[in-house]
């Protein structure tokens, strides 16, 4: 009675027990191939894999243990003719890649098999086949299917499809590309981690970019490196993702694929950051703009960013000594842009409101060129609010 399925699984367990070693490779993937696709009987295949020998193991063709993981994992989604829950299927799966995973030689079959799982959201299955992948089989150069396992995996986690378990789907994400991250295109990364901070999935996000090479960094367009950086900026002071997490995720873009990044984009999250008055996205900018970033920066970005910073500060809306760190941070990095008439609008901004620190700031970064550059009714300004 094929309905009886632990009356049958111990049947096959007293036969593999018996006459196991008996069987030809041949039959017992056969076997195992039937109870995934007709008799549907998780036991049992756990009963097989148990009996068999090493060498039986082996002798088993890439086809039948490809088709039977398959077959497993479409059960728990589709099967009507027996309770194979998905836990089930994922066990059943994992044990099958212990025993056999060695025999698909295809890093694009256990690739496909990943997808399968990620597809019908079993992704206590996908990880069981992560976990028995070799380096060998991992390395096979432009898996079409590990990346659209990815792309699935993307769009489940950051729109919360019906059924999504969305930390479990970020955790296949991680694990995805710790598996199969480099055999993919540092583009396709991109468009992933693009997903993820358009949509604020912050862990989504740093999954992508804690597996992303040197080598992968390095190709990631200019253009969608600044769609990343505007989109984590705008969606951090819109307040859908948390200001300290906004601005670890900024640090965290920058510090991998930042020198992508154009100086206009860079100087567009610096005057968010400043204008919102979010002091910690704006020091992730500032401390991973590389010199040429730098030297390229707008007087007009750098003028707004300065004056927000200064008019948030002497507002109240931001602490006045983290103001005025921010200040002479941002006079640091990139202050050689600034206008005169803008440096002048902050200092006497700081003159006129007692912020002597900000003040301080302001002053300890002028060039002399923007010195000579000062009017002097700004300076006058200054001078008797200081007085006064």
């Amino acid at each position: 009675n094929t309905d009886d399925v632990q009356g049958l699984a111990d049947i096959v367990t007293n036969v593999m027990l018996h006459i196991g070693s008996q069987a030809s490779s041949n039959g017992l993937g056969d076997a195992i191939y039937n109870f995934a696709n007709m008799t549907v009987n998780m036991p049992a295949i756990h009963a097989i894999l148990d009996g068999m020998s090493p060498d039986q193991a082996a002798g088993i063709d890439e086809f039948s243990v490809v088709w039977a993981i398959n077959n497993i994992i479409f059960d728990a989604a589709y099967y009507s003719g027996a309770a194979v829950s998905q836990s089930e299927a994922a066990s059943a799966v994992g044990h099958m890649m212990e025993v056999l995973g060695a025999n698909i030689s295809s890093g694009h079959a256990l690739a496909m098999l990943v997808q399968d799982a990620v597809t019908y959201l079993n992704y206590e299955a996908a990880n069981a086949i992560l976990d028995n992948i070799n380096p060998t089989q991992a390395s096979e150069p432009d898996n079409t299917f590990a990346l659209q396992a990815l792309m699935d995996l993307t769009y489940q986690s950051s729109y919360a499809f019906q059924g999504t378990d969305v930390q479990a789907a970020i955790d296949t994400v991680r694990h995805l590309l710790e598996v199969f991250g480099n055999s993919m295109n540092g583009a396709n990364l991109g468009y992933a981690a693009q997903i993820f901070a358009d949509n604020g999935q912050l862990a989504g996000l740093d999954a992508v970019l804690d597996n992303i090479s040197p080598t992968q960094a390095s190709i990631v367009a200019s253009i969608q490196v600044d769609s990343l950086l505007r989109s984590l900026a705008y969606n951090t002071i819109g307040g859908v993702v948390d200001a300290q997490a906004g601005a670890d995720a900024i640090r965290h873009l920058m510090q991998v694929v930042g020198n992508q990044a154009s100086s206009w984009a860079i100087g567009d999250a610096m005057t968010a950051f400043a204008g919102s008055g979010q002091l910690a996205g704006l020091d992730a900018v500032l401390d991973n703009i590389n010199p040429t970033q730098g030297s390229n920066m707008g007087s007009a970005q750098v003028d707004e960013a300065l004056r927000s910073v200064a008019y948030n500060t002497i507002g109240g809306v931001v602490d006045a000594q983290a103001g005025a760190d921010a200040v002479r941070h941002l006079m640091l990095v990139v202050g050689n842009h600034a206008s005169s008439w803008a440096i002048g609008d902050a200092m006497t901004a700081f003159a006129g409101n007692g912020h002597l620190a900000g003040l301080d700031a302001v002053l300890d970064n002028i060039n002399p060129t923007q010195a000579s550059n000062m009017g002097s009714a700004q300076v006058d300004e200054a001078l008797r609010s200081i007085a006064s």
